[in-house]
């Protein structure tokens, strides 16, 4: 037969009692009117809750190539990201060139006036 165990922290409990010794005193402390629900957490000392920290490599060594990777991986991103608003610049460049170029043909990139000389009256 399993053992029953307390429904707020996992001890064992009497086989009548729903807390162990300790979290019963503990409750006592606190009571509750007849017919108020209270709900408890559950407990499941099988499980561990989820850790919020990262768990880091063991040795310093370990570490030490992960930082190198990840700088190694920032600098491909900021030459990418360099070449790439250098082409996007020069295409700017290039087409508002072109547009003060006009539809002008070879040859054409001038103005020519007559100067004195070929007078007609």
């Amino acid at each position: 037969m399993e053992e029953k165990k307390c429904v707020k922290c996992g001890r064992p409990a009497a086989a009548d009692q729903a807390f162990c010794p300790d979290c019963l005193a503990e409750a006592e402390k606190y009571p509750v009117k007849p017919g108020v629900v209270v709900l408890l957490p559950r407990h499941d000392q099988n499980t561990k809750p989820p850790s919020r920290r990262r768990h880091s490599p063991a040795s310093s060594e370990e570490q030490i190539q992960k930082l190198k990777q990840r700088v190694n991986a920032l600098w491909l991103a900021l030459i990418l990201a360099l070449s790439t608003a250098g082409f996007l610049g020069w295409a700017l460049v290039e087409d508002h060139l072109e547009e003060e170029r006009g539809n002008l043909l070879p040859g054409q990139n001038y103005s020519a006036e007559t100067i004195g000389g070929d007078e007609q009256n």
